[in-house]
Formats: C-alpha cells, structure tokens, sequence
C-alpha cells in the first residue's frame, strides 16, 4: 500500500507549494495535483509532456491533471515535473485512495469508497 504514496523530489521553486491530490469519479477517473504559486507560474510537465496548469478563478490555486484513466491504470504512476525537472512529484490514483485510508479526518462513508476501489484496482490488476 505505502508504495502508492505520492513522493516529491528536488526543491519546489521559490514561491510554489505543491497541496494535495484529488481522485474524481466520474463518466472517467481523473487524477489532479494541486498547487499555489505566489509568481509566476514555472514550466510543468505530465509525463515529459509540457501541459498548462488550470488556475482556480480568483486563486492562486491551480492544477494539472491525468484523466480518462481506466482502471487498469489506477496503478500507473504519474510524474508531474516543475520548472524544468527541478521538482518532481510521482502519484497514482490509488496515492489519493493511500492519503484517505490514513487519514485520521476521513470519514467513514470516503473510507468505505476509498477501500472498495483499492479492492477493484487490485482484483483488476491481478488479472
């Protein structure tokens, strides 16, 4: 399970802070990393790709994100890039489904959730 946790390596460039994951269920599963920045916003890349962050209207907030992820990929890790490779952080779905399990302030009913798609992805994986 610990192997699904989310990891950053390198320094954050001054200003950028990265936030927390989300795990949208929805007609696909998307994953997104958020981040503030108080400058400019540096370069960002998913999976060597460059992509523009999303800015959250009226924030400093923003994200990248994975989607139309099948779940024979909610075990795919994902690198997001800053600021030319300076800082990386790698996730998975199942690195938000690793935070909630762990989370002391998870409620019961995303716990539930959580759980039963950790079990899919692995009955699924196992195949």
């Amino acid at each position: 399970m610990a192997a699904h946790k989310a990891t950053q390596e390198g320094a954050a460039p001054e200003g950028l802070k990265v936030t927390g994951i989300t795990l949208l269920l929805d007609s696909d599963t998307s994953l997104r990393l958020y981040f503030t920045c108080e400058g400019d916003v540096p370069g960002v890349t998913l999976d060597n790709k460059e992509v523009q962050p999303v800015q959250l209207p009226g924030t400093r907030k923003y994200y990248v994100e994975a989607s139309r992820i099948g779940v024979k990929n909610l075990q795919k890790r994902y690198t997001v890039s800053f600021d030319d490779g300076a800082c990386t952080v790698e996730l998975d779905a199942m690195s938000y489904v690793y935070g909630a399990l762990r989370s002391a302030g998870s409620s019961q009913e995303l716990r539930d959730v959580c759980g039963a798609l950790w079990a899919y992805g692995e009955a699924f994986t196992a195949e």
